[in-house]
């Protein structure tokens, strides 16, 4: 029996955003409660996969829970929400190595609004964030999926220690870490930069 409030519920949800013979992103939900009177539903274990317009990329969005409203088709995750961007290319060689150390930067956050229409993905809450040799944070984030870029918008702080596949004789050369600060950040995993924007600092 459902509660008063549930209309009827699903196994689970699918759906696609595609472009001629491209699909940009793939959103699946384990569970689908659609709520009576409104036209929301409650999605559980969210997972998209974005592969990108021209079909780089392999980022995974992954929440426990996110509200739906099928009008504009925008999903709401209120709790924690993680990403995991990684170009096709890197997954590709990942998948061949499966030893090897991915090349995939980490983001933890919350508070996320994802629009079905265009694809992109923002909060205005705490962003964390790893890399194979660094890490740091930053507030507010912007997610454009068909690019694959990510904007932290303002207050980043990295931390970055030599490479881990550095020889011996280039990391004795190197500092032991390096502390950044900038005003804002822009990562883009296609074209393998990273931008910190200024007034900018490093230690």
């Amino acid at each position: 029996p459902l509660p008063q409030n549930e209309e009827k519920q699903f196994t689970s949800l699918h759906f696609k955003k595609v472009e001629g013979d491209r699909t940009i992103f793939d959103l699946e939900a384990s569970k689908s409660t659609d709520l009576r009177g409104q036209d929301i539903s409650l999605l559980e274990d969210v997972k998209i996969k974005v592969f990108g317009k021209n079909g780089d990329r392999n980022d995974v969005i992954h929440t426990q829970s996110c509200r739906y409203a099928k009008t504009d088709g925008s999903i709401q995750c209120d709790g924690k929400v993680q990403f995991e961007l990684q170009s096709a290319e890197d997954a590709a060689r990942a998948a061949a190595n499966p030893g090897g150390r991915p090349n995939i930067i980490h983001i933890d956050t919350s508070g996320v609004t994802f629009e079905r229409a265009t694809g992109r993905a923002q909060t205005v809450q705490l962003v964390k964030f790893s890399f194979p040799n660094g890490n740091g944070d930053g507030i507010g984030a912007v997610y454009q999926s068909e690019q694959g870029l990510m904007r932290l918008i303002r207050e980043v702080h990295i931390l970055m220690q030599p490479a881990a596949d550095a020889s011996p004789k280039k990391a004795a050369t190197l500092p032991a870490q390096v502390e950044m600060t900038g005003s804002s950040m822009e990562i883009d995993k296609v074209g393998h930069s990273v931008q910190l924007m200024g007034p900018a600092t490093a230690v």
